[in-house]
């Protein structure tokens, strides 16, 4: 079921904030639009990415309003945990955002509902003999693996970013280290079971997305 060679998206090393990742697609966004691949790009993707529009034109946009700190606060109580310091840092400028590659895609609700389903059964079956041996995530081979029914509940799971389906982004705050900071995962659109990191921290996962929108935005 798992197959982590052909799943692997490279986990970014540390250092790059999450605004100078958005600096850096926002720039390479500039320099596209003045080349040759300038219009094909806003011919296939103008129409879904509202940024393409904006003057000056962006490839990371926010579509949301700041959250208060209040709002914040609200939400942490909710969940019973405290959001990662990265993450927290972009909910106050910014609140939301979308990317030019992966649009704004509806709430996760549906996706939650349906990993307990017994579809997911035979996936769990098969997942659980691939990742015997492995008595973490951090051990998953390629940074891919399977997280349990019984994990993905009670709050444990943040969507930070919804995709299509089960192509989600979930910031995983059960796993958080004592710094505060926890990993980021996607669930594959074809295989509920199966998750692969994204990044260790929230500026993590921002670089790695803005290197997946610089490496496949553009119509080939």
């Amino acid at each position: 079921m798992v197959e982590p060679a052909a799943r692997l998206i490279d986990v970014p090393a540390t250092g790059e904030t999450f605004e100078r990742a958005i600096t850096r697609a926002n720039a390479w966004l500039t320099s596209i639009l003045a080349s040759a691949d300038g219009e094909p790009l806003v011919r296939q993707r103008g129409e879904h990415f509202g940024g393409l529009s904006d003057s000056p034109a962006v490839a990371v946009r926010v579509i949301g309003r700041p959250a208060h700190i209040g709002e914040i606060a609200m939400l942490e109580a909710w969940l019973g945990a405290t959001l990662p310091p990265s993450y927290r840092r972009f909910l106050k400028p910014f609140g939301q955002a979308e990317f030019l590659h992966h649009p704004h895609r509806p709430t996760m609700d549906e996706w939650f509902d349906g990993y307990e389903q017994e579809g997911f059964g035979v996936e769990w079956e098969i997942a659980e003999r691939q990742r015997r041996g492995y008595g973490s995530w951090r051990e998953w081979p390629n940074g891919a693996g399977v997280f349990r029914p019984e994990e993905v509940k009670d709050r444990n799971f943040v969507p930070i970013c919804p995709g299509f389906e089960k192509d989600a982004h979930m910031l995983a705050l059960h796993l958080a280290v004592e710094q505060g900071e926890a990993p980021i995962f996607q669930n594959h659109a074809d295989d509920g079971a199966a998750f692969v990191l994204r990044g260790m921290t929230f500026d993590g996962w921002m670089t790695s997305m803005v290197d997946e929108l610089i490496a496949t935005a553009i119509p080939r």
